[in-house]
């Protein structure tokens, strides 16, 4: 998540259960607006 032109960054790891398929937002106290979402696959590497 970035904010403030990319000023503030926020990066977590995420574990879900089941459904995989879904996401939610939740602003405490407030309200937000989100203006750009990406989600990118992880790519995990062959084992030998």
């Amino acid at each position: 998540c970035f904010e403030r032109d990319g000023r503030f960054v926020i990066t977590d790891y995420i574990f879900p259960s089941v459904p995989y398929d879904r996401i939610e937002f939740f602003a405490e106290n407030g309200r937000c607006r989100i203006t750009d979402f990406a989600v990118y696959p992880l790519i995990v590497p062959e084992t030998k």
